[in-house]
């Protein structure tokens, strides 16, 4: 069964400007209560999806804890 809640979907991707080294599309994402637009950065070397803390606070987006902590770590391996 589709949940629009849990299964978001992409209407319409962009790229950025020719020069620009990194592709962002536009998404939004929907709760039961809001809906925020914004640009998402598309990391192709990514082992996961992830979104920053600060921005699921200030758009008090509902979150879980994980059963396992992840530590996000970046190509030089630094943390």
């Amino acid at each position: 069964m589709y949940n629009r809640w849990l299964n978001p979907s992409i209407a319409r991707v962009y790229t950025t400007e020719p020069n620009d080294k990194s592709i962002r599309i536009p998404i939004t994402i929907y709760t039961h209560t809001k809906t925020v637009n914004l640009n998402a950065l598309i990391d192709s070397g990514a082992e996961g999806i992830f979104i920053n803390k600060k921005f699921v606070e200030k758009h008090s987006l509902p979150s879980r804890p994980l059963p396992q902590t992840i530590i996000a770590q970046n190509v030089d391996g630094t943390t």
